[in-house]
């Protein structure tokens, strides 16, 4: 889904499946301080730090993100 931040830049909410969102918990967990990167069709996307435990399944990746960046990154996850 295409939402915008707080200054107006798209940005890409992902939700998780439960398995999925479970397995993303267990990872984000075991890596706080570390980088994770998001890659969609073999192109690294960006790679934030993990901050804390992610445990409600849903991802929001954002930064200075045109428009179309945002659909190009959301037709890329969908597939």
């Amino acid at each position: 889904e295409i939402v915008f931040d707080d200054y107006g830049n798209s940005a890409v909410k992902v939700t998780l499946t439960d398995g999925a969102a479970a397995r993303f918990a267990s990872i984000t967990e075991s890596n706080i301080g570390r980088r994770v990167g998001i890659v969609v069709n073999s192109e690294l996307i960006t790679a934030p730090q993990i901050r804390q435990k992610i445990t409600d399944g849903s991802l929001l990746i954002k930064g200075s993100l045109t428009k179309g960046e945002a659909d190009r990154i959301k037709a890329g996850i969908g597939k």
